[in-house]
C-alpha cells in the first residue's frame, strides 16, 4: 500500500486498530504512551487524531489526521472522524467484495469456456495447449507445464510447457527430455 509503516503493537494506529477505538494525542512529540514516528517528528507534527476503519466484517485499518500546532480534541472531533472512518471502511469493504465477486465471475466464465472447449477437442496436442492457455487466464505464471505418466517407463514426463523459452533453448530441451 505505501512506504509508511508502523508497529501495530506500539503505535497509536495499532492501538486504534486492535481496540477499535479512536486515539488522540494533543502532543505527539512528547507522548510517553506512543512513541512519535520519525516521519511525524521530522514534519513537526504536534497533534494527532486516529480513528479505526470499522465495518461489518471487522477493522480494516485507520484514518489519521495530523496538525502542526497543538490542538485539543473534543467529542465532536472524535465522533466526526470516526463517522468518516466508518463510512470509508464500509465503502472499502463493498469495493473489496465487488472486486472479489467480479474475479469469481471471471473465473467461472473461464472455467465454463475451458470445459466447453476441452470437451469439444479431440486432438491430444490441442487439449494440452488449451489447458495451459486456460490456466494462464486464471493463474498468472512465468512458466507452466503439464506432466503425464509414461506407462512404458513409469516416469512422469513433460508433455507440454509454456514460458521456458525465456531461459534459452537448452532449458527447453532439458525440460522436454
Amino acid at each position: 500500500y505505501g512506504v509508511y509503516a508502523v508497529d501495530i503493537a506500539l503505535s497509536r494506529e495499532g492501538y486504534a486498530f486492535r481496540n477499535s477505538e479512536a486515539v488522540w494525542l494533543e502532543d505527539v512529540q512528547t507522548s510517553m504512551r506512543f512513541p512519535c514516528p520519525l516521519g511525524l517528528r521530522e514534519r513537526n507534527i504536534q497533534s494527532s487524531l486516529t480513528a479505526p476503519l470499522n465495518a461489518e466484517y471487522g477493522t480494516h485499518g485507520t484514518l489519521c489526521v495530523h496538525y502542526r500546532e497543538q490542538r485539543k480534541f473534543d467529542d465532536q472531533d472524535v465522533r466526526l472522524l470516526s463517522l468518516i472512518a466508518n463510512t470509508a471502511a464500509q465503502a472499502l469493504e463493498r469495493a473489496r467484495l465487488f472486486q472479489t465477486e467480479h474475479e469469481q465471475r471471471e473465473l467461472a466464465e473461464v472455467l465454463r469456456e475451458a470445459v466447453t472447449s476441452l470437451s469439444a477437442t479431440v486432438d491430444f496436442d490441442s487439449v494440452l495447449d488449451r489447458v495451459l492457455d486456460y490456466v494462464g487466464r486464471v493463474v498468472s505464471y512465468d512458466t507452466a507445464n503439464i506432466m503425464l505418466l509414461d506407462a512404458r517407463t513409469g516416469h512422469i514426463c513433460v508433455a507440454r510447457q509454456h514460458g521456458y523459452e525465456q531461459f534459452g533453448d537448452q532449458v527447453v530441451r532439458d525440460i522436454a527430455t
